[in-house]
């Protein structure tokens, strides 16, 4: 009851029908962002992850810039590289999807990099005085001979998934 006996409405027509469930990929997804931040909160190494095209570059460096994708964790630092060549699909996906200007560049592919997230990162004084933003991004090498891959359920992959789509998914 409302004022004076009156009952309380309802609104203007019915109530709106309840959200559908999610999908099964978000609820994957949305495991492993779970996995990601209970990995970060107990303190082991986080990293962010970089992609560039392949080749030279008419840029200081010589080589193109790096775009960031998103975070990942690993349970040690030297499961940094094999972590990331387990994630190159998942990695690809997302990096076309947050930039799809990498898409147009004919016959180049992806190359990878990453950087400690504790790692100091350039003020904007520095960068505006010709300081690279990216010189401490370290490449991922290639695949050596013998080593196994991760496993499937990469908890950074559905990480940097769940990141991804909290960008690209605003204002749908």
């Amino acid at each position: 009851l409302v004022c004076g006996g009156a009952k309380k409405s309802g609104g203007f027509g019915p109530p709106p029908p309840p959200p559908p469930p999610p999908s099964p990929d978000q609820v994957k997804k949305n495991k492993a962002a779970d996995k990601f931040d209970a990995m970060a909160a107990q303190g082991l190494p986080v990293y962010e992850v970089f992609v560039r095209l392949t080749g030279d570059a008419d840029t200081p460096t010589g080589k193109c810039q790096w775009f960031p994708v998103g975070p990942m964790s690993v349970d040690e630092d030297n499961m940094i590289h094999p972590a990331i060549r387990g994630a190159k699909k998942d990695i690809d996906k997302a990096a076309y999807k947050m930039y799809p200007s990498l898409r147009i560049a004919q016959g180049r592919k992806l190359e990878y990099g990453y950087r400690s997230k504790a790692e100091r990162k350039l003020s904007e004084a520095e960068i505006k005085a010709g300081g690279d933003p990216f010189q401490n991004v370290k490449l991922v090498p290639p695949k050596p001979d013998g080593e196994a891959s991760p496993k499937e359920d990469n908890p950074f992959v559905n990480a940097m998934n769940s990141f991804e789509n909290f960008f690209t998914s605003r204002g749908r």
